[in-house]
């Protein structure tokens, strides 16, 4: 019933808002305004649906266009079975996408959602996540008819469609129908709540779908019930790299039918895995009708086996007309059934079952594994019958071991009688509908199984075996339909045949045509050329093989080709859009790529782009380009034209490319927040060139799919291993953004890519990884540049990461500028290395320096196993100042086997506390050697800092050397490099290293010293020295404005050595600006400064003799004692300010109030020290030690403070707190008004180290570090000041030792000396008694501790004094007013301006400033009353409600200013209030009457003596008689209100509690002890049940509490008996087995118990001393013919054998040896040559074809001999020249011959240069000529040569023909050439001969201007078939048939 109040509520505030339900058809359409039917976009939909909620059922109509952003569905209002909502894309095509950057999104998501559709739309997700994500509980939810798209992830939070797992994400009733669901690791992920039952989701369907290019699971259905998984096809992405699943469930009575399933995967697959799946006996688990293939790829693992179906631990589960084809069972060697391929696996508990498995065909068509596999402890089958099994394998099943055969597995399992053994005869491997008849009617009946796969009638008394109902064909259809032989216009097509066919139809026609309309051709081979195609044009095939006359198969097919081109690509193109195409010129870059794929190469091929065209789109995946080679390569160059991404993850793929450049590109990502990957490599690729590009893929993505160049095996990430690139140079290329800049990812840890090389590039500004190499062999990563200059956003840093990386090279590569901030760095990562001796792995030349992380740095960071690796000449460069964290040079994790460091420079210094080590081994090795190394750690007094970490902290060099036994000549020195750089500067470090060989060059390919090569990277020549200005300042000598003011100058001597300056004089130039100028030099001409010493220089003619702000700067020249420039100049802004000597603040203000007052404040250098000092000081608040006495408090966030104290609640406005180090000023800052002493006259100041501490006036406490942004620990040397507004020191302290203030800070012994020696560690110092500027009245805070914002003990705050000699004057009235430097004026009751004057009596004379004070005018009159309740104001016209004054104020609206008038009211309000407050027993009457009876505040009014309410408050608290009654036991006595009882009674007292009485009463029960005594014996010793230990024989007393709580007194007769011991010495072999059985099997001393005479422990001590039997396997291959000898044993034929023999200690000593023979090594070498031609081989020539071998003995890589057979082949032009027969003509005619027109180039005898010769009798005369024909052709890259006789004869006086025109054709039919007489009796003229094919085209023509022509023509290219050959003229023709035959 309140479910019916509440609806009836929404609705009435449904009406109430004016908001109506939605109802009915609406549009979401972004292109048309939103109206009351139409919204813009999805959200607003589902505002409107969540607002309003729905009254019926709503469809929305959604028109074409994108969408973007998640769609969240949650519970809207009013949705119900018949209240449905539907989002419709109909035929519009909208997409709704959302690039979601967190895998919690999806593009739409279900929160809590019902009866919703969404249909006909293409869903995507183009960033992380889920595209249909269900989220909390939802139910009846459908996805029908849409396009769902996510990213091929190979990560589980790519899906389609997503289900949240766990019992509070519970989605039923969905329905997943005819969608097509495109990539994700998941196709469907659905899983349920639990386990239980109760919490499997009910009542999904997922049906008619189409599920393309899955990662990892086609679907993943787990913990659902009732689910119907039905008629969908699954195939998963080609060649996935991962493992793969068609359908993996687990659940209750779920159906799983019909469905079509293909596997392609890497690694283990399996169609469909049945795992704990359940049902009952009237609602089983139904697998049925699918068909399932699996991949016939090799897997790249020996631990993956591919499966058809798996079960494992099911119950109640039918498995029925199933077919199954295992394709590859991979090359598992485990005997384990996980990894043994099988069609049928059946496994698990043999508690499980009751399975039926019947109809089914299993075939496996490896050579080696099973069709079925019935683990032993298989689950309970109950019938498994009339199944069809077939394998390659000699033992096709196994059923408690392998089964030879069917017979045998049907004894073993005593099952499938009816079961049959053979091939079904698949139509296609994937294709699993059967033609053999050995699967035809002869299965059994199943109740429920009434149609096939295809939906056909099964027969109801025989149906077929498998998910096919079929009738076998007569003739059934061939199989793998394949082709090669690729022409522009032909291709060669081959097949393997069906079992009846003899002859066969090809029929062709365009991409998708449909069979029966397209080009037949019949073939009586099984191989056939198909003629006539058009080049570059896509065709399908298909086959159908003839039987008999009218009996054919279906067809075969279809087979995609593409023809080729004409000619192969060869030479250079160009792509430039504004030429127009031609042979040489491409418009697009679409054109260009797909000549490369249908035309192949022919020879190098070179693309130059148009510079300045573009910007293009490439986004080509390219593959397939035939022709390449390391003789035909291909060189796209870019000519700096832009590449962008358009919609594409990446500029470029290669898929197997070989022999390809890409060079001179600018490739842009133009959305740079968008993940994309740059150049993708992938299966094989081989010697691509990626150089001079520019490759940006932009800084705004932080994941993992985001790299500008990788070699991965999927093109949706960047981390995937295989086989993917070899031989590649990445050269010289500019690469920005990206998670990785380059990463190259090999096959595995026993498998590498090899040969890579990435030179001379410039990554800037990833986010982590710069080169990211894994499983690489013979890598070269050299001079590279890898920075992050400007990226905003960073992380973690590897520079250079290599792991598993053998025969690496990483040299010349220039690591910096990594980021400011707080990160880990691995400037190089590089581990898993194992070499050889000749083959070592190089780090050499790498500079490390200006890593400016805070965090831990690793600058070398080598791993894992490591054999043989060589690091040499190297820089390593950091300055830890400003970080805590970890910092180390060199890192080895685990042992340095074989490493050679030398020459190296690592420098890690600076003021850093945490931990810092040069070179640091976590692990010791004896085989490492280092020497001639700089190993700088800093001066000697930088905490925690080590040469290096050997077994320990080696904290010098001389440690270092004792603990490695190394760097005897190694040294440690600062070498002075100078950020950003990484060159040393001093001589200290020069020349010390030792000449190697491999390393000639310097990172600057610079050549090294080959005597004494310096270390490090640079071969540097050391400069003079370098003086640096540290600090200066300003200050006023005279503050009498005198013109002889000081600049003091802070400079050092870097390095070098000392200056002398009486040989080098130096100048220091200073400008100093301010109200007056100065420019002048300090010449230094004498004295010296040494190095590391610090010196300060004055300059005493500076003028500061007007008041204001000066600055100083100043700079000294370049010299070779002065080398560096970048500290030779010094600003300083605002170095002194020269205060006027009396000046008042403010100089103007106005008042307008009479209660208003001014301050006004005057500032004077002669003014003495201000009434400020300090009184605390804390470094190191975190510290235990000091810490006040209630903690730390709530408010101090800061760790760092000092502690002011002054006048109570004075203002610390103007005057400024200093910190200085013994160096310089670190940090100041000038105080704000309104920085407020505390009541007591103490404040905090937060100095360092801040955090999060903010400005604090509550408590006060403030911010002082200015700038300063550090910290200064509690062990920090520095020195406080206060100076006031005038810049005079108020006081000056010196922390931990601080005795003496640089110069600069003007401090003197008066102000400051005889400093406190402190300790580290305490939160501080503090002042205990008057202040007397010494340190000997500060003690530590240790005792008495600190305490922030508490007046010290011994410490007075000062009281507000006067100033001698400063007079203030009431100008007005001549009145000396005050003499203290701070006045208070006003209130004012009179208009006007008051001017008050400071005037001060200075050594300088009298000075005077004065303040002005402006009051407006006002008026003020004052009204007194009495009344009972209030009085109301008369201007304002509020009510005055309580007694007091009170201020009224009118304004008026004239023109006048000064005319307020402020009224005073003086209040007296006679109503009296009164309050009481007491405890009453029972009821209480008030004055007026009124009675109250419990507890509470009442009110009551009485009328008091003046007239007015008397208002009175009664606190009462009323109470009545208690009773307290006490329910006790005791033991023994028990006391109680001063009574003693010593048995149970019951008992009361009576108390008065003031106002009514409590009654006390006592219940008790006394219980007594008990005892207890105990006879017992123990081995050693007896713990009582209190605790007591008694080991000796006696009697004891024990007491512990008794069952009723009393004491239990127990009494033991004990006796104690003893363990014995006992010492044996064992010799064993291997191991020994104690008295007790224990086994031991190590030498040692070992204790074994067993029991004495006395039934206590006999301890056995046992000095075991075991020697080992000893086992080694020796791997032998040798020579074919050799043999090998084991002791006396000699082997000549392969094999295992095992010899023993005994060790020395009288062991077993047993040797295996596993021999084998070195396959003969053979090889072919391959040459040809053009006929005529000839060829050298092994010094002979060979002038013809022939094949011969040749025997190098000990040739091969193994020394055996090799047997290499040259086979020597010819080639000539194609087709082959021939002119045909001599010729004889007569010498009135002519003779015409027609070469073919196949070639490329002509050259006749006679000089012509076509493929016709034309001869005329008239012309060359009676006789014989022969006619030589030169041909040139370049596709065979011959020449050839044929002669043709000519003779022409009088044939004068012979018979005249008949006819006036003859024409003879022969021969005829013709094949190769055909001779055309033709004779013209009437010479009638000009003649055409032309030659017409079957459909009256012409095809050949030519002129006869002759009577009597021979045409002698080549018809090698004519196609077979009749020709018309026509002779005609003016008046008559004749025509002769011409048959062509092939």
């Amino acid at each position: 019933m309140k479910k019916n109040y509440v609806l009836i509520l929404l609705s009435v505030l449904l009406s109430i808002s004016g908001i109506s339900q939605l109802s009915g058809t609406y549009t979401i359409d972004g292109s048309s305004p939103t109206s009351g039917t139409n919204y813009n976009s999805f959200g607003d939909a589902v505002t409107d649906l969540n607002t309003s909620g729905v009254s019926g059922a709503v469809t929305f109509n959604v028109a074409s266009g994108s969408y973007t952003g998640e769609v969240l569905i949650g519970s809207i209002t009013g949705v119900s079975a018949t209240n449905t909502i539907t989002f419709d894309g109909g035929t519009a095509g909208a997409t709704l996408d959302n690039s979601s950057s967190t895998f919690s999104q999806g593009t739409i998501r279900f929160l809590g959602a019902s009866h919703t559709i969404f249909k006909n739309l293409n869903i995507e997700n183009t960033g992380y996540g889920r595209v249909i994500y269900f989220d909390g509980s939802n139910n009846n939810i459908t996805i029908q008819g849409c396009n769902i798209t996510t990213r091929i992830g190979t990560t589980s939070a790519y899906s389609c469609i997503y289900n949240e797992s766990g019992t509070s994400n519970k989605s039923e009733f969905i329905t997943i129908d005819n969608n097509t669901l495109n990539n994700g690791y998941y196709g469907i992920y659905a899983y349920g709540g639990s386990s239980s039952l109760a919490a499997n989701e009910d009542g999904w369907v997922i049906t008619n779908n189409d599920f393309v290019d899955f990662y990892y699971y086609g679907i993943y259905a787990y913990y659902l019930k009732n689910a119907t998984i039905h008629n969908n096809k699954i195939n998963q992405l080609s060649m996935a790299p991962s493992g793969g699943y068609g359908i993996y469930f687990r659940g209750y009575s779920n159906q799983i039918t019909n469905n079509e399933i293909n596997t392609d995967a890497n690694s283990t697959e399996m169609g469909i895995r049945s795992y704990y799946s359940d049902g009952s006996s009237s609602n089983p688990t139904l697998i049925a009708n699918n068909m399932i293939s699996t991949t016939d790829r090799t897997p790249s693992s020996i631990y993956t086996g591919k499966f058809g179906i798996q079960m494992f631990n099911c119950k109640h589960t039918n498995v029925y007309n199933n077919t199954v084809h295992v394709r590859n069972s991979g090359i598992a060697t485990s005997t384990s059934y996980s990894y043994q391929s099988s069609a049928l696996l059946i496994y698990g508990s043999s508690s499980y079952g009751p399975l039926n498995i019947q109809n089914n065909i299993f075939v496996n068509s490896d050579n080696s594994k099973y069709a079925a596999y019935f683990n032993n402890a298989g689950a309970s089958i109950n019938t498994i019958d009339n199944n069809l099994y077939f394998s390659n394998s000699t033992t096709p099943f196994y059923h408690g071991s392998a089964q030879a055969n069917l017979a045998a597995y049907q004894t073993a399992s005593s099952a499938e009688t009816n079961s049959l053994y053979g091939d079904p005869l698949f139509i296609a491997p994937t294709n699993l509908h059967v033609q053999g008849a050995l699967a035809n009617n002869v299965g059994t009946p199943i109740a429920g199984i009434t149609t096939d796969i295809d939906g056909e009638i099964r027969n109801l008394t025989t149906p077929d075996i498998g998910a096919d109902e079929y009738i076998p064909p007569t003739c059934p259809s061939g199989s793998a339909l394949t082709s090669f032989n690729q022409t522009g216009t032909t291709y060669d097509v081959t097949w393997t045949p069906g079992t009846s066919d003899v002859s066969w139809i090809l029929e062709y026609g365009p991409l998708g045509f449909t069979p029966g309309t397209g080009t037949s051709m019949v073939s009586n081979n099984d191989t056939a050329t198909i003629t006539g195609l058009t080049p570059k044009t896509d065709y399908d095939v298909y086959v159908r093989g003839i039987c008999t006359v009218g009996d054919t198969s279906i067809y075969a097919g279809p087979l995609y080709i593409r023809t080729g081109c004409f000619s192969t690509l060869s030479g250079t193109y160009t792509l430039d859009p504004s030429s127009p195409a031609s042979l040489t010129n491409y418009i697009t870059m679409a054109d260009w790529f797909q000549d490369l794929f249908d035309c192949g190469i022919g020879g190098p091929t070179v693309l130059n782009v148009a510079a300045g065209s573009g910007p293009y789109v490439m986004g080509i995946d390219v593959s397939g380009i035939n022709g390449l080679s390391s003789a035909n390569s291909v060189t796209m160059n870019g000519n700096g034209v832009t590449v962008n991404r358009g919609g594409n993850s990446s500029f470029l793929t290669f898929d197997g490319i070989t022999h390809f450049t890409v060079s001179n590109f600018n490739f842009v990502n133009e959305t740079p927040n968008t993940a994309m990957f740059g150049i993708m490599m992938r299966n094989a690729c081989d010697s691509i060139t990626i150089k001079n590009n520019t490759i940006d893929v932009g800084t705004g993505y932080t994941t993992s799919l985001s790299a500008a160049i990788t070699a991965s095996n999927l093109t949706t990430s960047a981390t995937s291993y295989g086989n993917n690139a070899n031989n590649i140079l990445i050269d010289s290329n500019t690469i920005r953004g990206g998670y990785y800049g380059i990463r190259m990812n090999g096959i595995s840890s026993s498998s590498y890519c090899t040969g890579n090389k990435i030179t001379n590039n410039i990554l800037e500004d990833i986010y982590i990884y710069g080169l990211y190499n894994y499983y690489q062999d013979e890598l070269l990563i050299d001079n590279n540049d890898i920075s992050r200059p400007t990226r905003a956003t960073i992380s973690t840093f590897y520079g250079i990461h290599a792991y598993y990386a053998t025969n690496a090279a990483i040299s010349n590569n220039k690591i910096h500028n990594t980021g400011t901030g707080s990160y880990t760095t691995y400037a190089m990562y590089f581990g898993a290395s194992t070499n050889t001796p000749g083959n070592e792995s190089v780090i050499v030349n790498n500079a490390f320096y200006d890593i400016q992380t805070t965090g831990t740095l690793y600058a070398m960071y080598l791993l894992g196993t490591r054999d043989y690796v060589n690091v040499y000449h190297n820089t390593i460069d950091h300055n830890t100042s400003g970080s805590g964290s970890t910092k180390r040079g060199i890192y080895m994790s685990g042992a340095p086997n074989n490493h050679d460091i030398k020459n190296n420079m690592i420098s890690i210094y600076g003021n850093g506390t945490g931990t810092k080590h040069g070179i640091y081994a976590t692990t010791t090795s004896t085989s490492m050697t280092s020497d001639y190394n700089n190993i700088y750690k800093g001066n000697a007094s930088t905490v925690n800092s080590h040469v290096g970490y050997w077994g320990g902290n080696q904290t010098t060099l001389a440690n270092w050397r004792t603990a490695t036994l190394g760097d005897s000549n190694s040294i440690s020195a600062n070498p002075i490099i100078v950020a950003p750089g990484y060159t040393p500067y001093s001589n200290v470090v020069d020349n010390l290293g030792t000449p190697l060989t491999s390393v000639t060059n310097d990172i600057d390919g610079a050549l090294r010293s080959t005597t004494a090569p310096d270390m490090g990277v640079v071969e540097f020549i050391p400069t003079g020295g370098d003086l640096s200005l540290l600090n200066g300042g300003l200050a006023q000598v005279d503050k009498c404005y005198g013109t002889a003011d000081t600049a003091f100058l802070s400079m050092r001597n870097l390095f070098g050595s000392t200056v002398d300056f009486s040989v080098n004089p130096v100048t220091i130039y200073l400008e100093i600006t301010g109200p007056v100028n100065t420019i002048d030099s300090i010449v230094l001409t004498s004295d010296s400064i040494l190095v590391n010493q610090t010196k300060d220089y004055i300059y005493t003619n500076v003028n500061m003799s007007v008041p204001g702000k000066y600055s100083l700067n100043a700079y000294i020249d370049f010299a070779l004692y002065n080398i560096l420039d970048i500290n030779d100049t010094l600003i300083v802004t605002d170095a002194s300010e020269v205060k006027p000597l009396i000046k008042v603040d403010p100089t103007f203000d106005t008042i307008n109030n009479f209660t208003d007052s001014v301050k006004i404040s005057t500032q004077s250098p002669f003014y003495p020290g201000g009434a400020f000092f300090i009184t605390e000081i804390c470094q190191f608040a975190g510290a235990t030690n000091g810490r006040p006495a209630g903690g730390r408090p709530s408010w101090l966030v800061t760790d760092d403070y000092i502690e002011i104290t002054g006048v109570p609640n004075s203002d610390l406005a103007g005057v400024t707190f200093e910190q200085w180090t013994t160096i310089g000023l670190q940090s100041s800052y000038t105080f704000p008004t309104g920085t407020v002493l505390s009541p007591n006259g103490t404040a905090i100041i937060a100095s360092s180290q801040v955090g999060s501490q903010t400005n604090d006036p509550t408590n006060f406490i403030y911010l002082g570090n200015g700038s300063y942004t550090g910290s200064n620990g509690s062990s920090t040397t520095s020195g406080k000041i206060l100076r006031d507004a005038s810049g005079n020191i108020i006081d000056a302290v010196g922390y931990y030792n601080y005795g003496t203030f640089p110069a600069a800070a003007g401090v003197t012994a008066a102000d400051w000396s005889s400093p406190l020696s402190h300790a580290a560690s305490t939160w501080g110092i503090r002042l205990t008694s008057p202040d007397n500027n010494t340190g000997s009245n500060w003690v530590l805070s240790t005792t008495p501790l600190q305490d922030p914002n508490v007046l010290n003990a011994g410490v007075t705050a000062p009281s507000p004094s006067s100033v001698a000699g400063l007079t203030w004057t009431l100008i007005n009235t001549s009145t000396v007013v005050d003499t203290t430097p701070e006045i208070v004026v006003g209130p004012y009751m009179t208009n006007g301006t008051y001017a008050y004057e400071a005037s001060y009596i200075t050594p300088c004379g009298t000075y005077t400033d004065t303040a002005f004070i402006t009051v407006l005018n006002q008026t003020y009159d004052t009204i007194v009353a009495n009344a009972c309740d209030s009085v109301q104001a008369a201007f304002s016209g509020r009510w005055l409600t309580s007694t007091g004054r009170f201020y009224d104020t009118l304004v008026a609206t004239g023109p006048v200013v000064y005319d307020s008038i402020f009224r005073t009211y003086d209040i007296s309000i006679d109503t009296t209030n009164a309050s009481f407050t007491f405890t009453y027993c029972g009821d209480y009457t008030s004055p007026s009457g009124k009675v109250w009876t419990t507890s509470g505040t009442y009110l009551d009014t009485i009328t008091n003596s003046l007239g007015c309410d008397s208002l009175m408050t009664f606190n009462i608290t009323t109470t009545s008689e208690i009773t307290i009654p006490l329910v006790v036991t005791s033991c023994d006595t028990y006391m109680w209100r001063g009574r003693t009882y010593t048995t149970s009674t019951m008992d009361r007292d009576t108390v008065n509690n003031g106002s009514c009485d409590s009654i006390f009463t006592l219940d008790l029960t006394i219980n007594y002890k008990s005892f207890e005594t105990i006879t017992t014996t123990v081995c050693d010793s007896l713990v009582s049940p209190s605790g007591k230990v008694w080991n000796t024989t006696g009697t004891y007393m024990d007491t512990i509490p008794n069952a009723i709580g009393c004491d239990s007194v127990m009494t033991f007769n004990l006796t104690v008996n003893y363990i014995s011991y006992r010492t044996m010495a064992v010799t064993v072999c291997d191991s020994y087995t104690s008295p007790s059985g224990k086994v031991f099997n190590t030498t040692g001393t070992y204790l074994d118990t067993i029991t004495n005479t006395s039934g206590c422990d006999s301890a056995l001590t046992i000095n075991l001393t075991v020697n080992y039997s000893t086992t080694q396997t020796d791997v032998v291959v040798i020579c074919p013919g050799a043999s090998y000898r084991v002791g006396p044993s000699l082997y000549t034929t392969a094999g295992t054998y095992t010899d023993m023999f005994l060790t020395s200690k009288g062991c077993d000593s047993t040797v295996n040896t596993v021999l084998s023979f070195y396959p003969v090594a053979t090889g072919n070498a391959s040459y040809n040559f053009c006929i005529g031609d000839s060829i050298q081989v092994l010094g002979n020539w060979y002038y013809s074809a022939t094949t011969f071998n040749d025997t190098v003995a000990g040739g091969s890589s193994t020394g055996c001999d090799t047997i290499t057979t040259h086979i020597i082949t010819t080639r000539t032009v194609s087709p082959a020249l021939n002119l045909g027969n001599d010729v004889i003509s007569c010498l009135d005619g002519g003779v015409t011959i027609f070469a073919s027109n196949a070639y490329d180039s002509y050259s006749w005898s006679n000089a012509g240069t076509t493929n016709i010769l034309n001869v005329t009798g008239a012309v060359v005369g009676s006789g014989s000529v022969d006619y030589v024909l030169t041909v040139t052709q370049a596709s065979s890259a011959c020449t050839a040569r044929d002669t043709v006789n000519i003779t022409f004869n009088d044939c004068t006086g012979l018979d005249e023909l008949t006819s006036d025109l003859n024409v003879n054709l022969y021969p005829n039919p013709a094949t190769n050439f055909v001779t055309i007489e033709i004779f013209d009796k009437l010479n009638s003229g000009k003649l055409t001969l032309e030659i017409l094919n079957s459909i009256g085209q012409v095809v050949e023509s030519k002129s006869i201007d002759n009577a009597k022509e021979q045409v002698i023509m080549d018809v090698n290219n004519f196609s077979k078939g009749l020709y018309l050959v026509r002779v005609s003229s003016d008046n008559m023709y004749i025509t002769k048939k011409l048959l062509i035959q092939k």
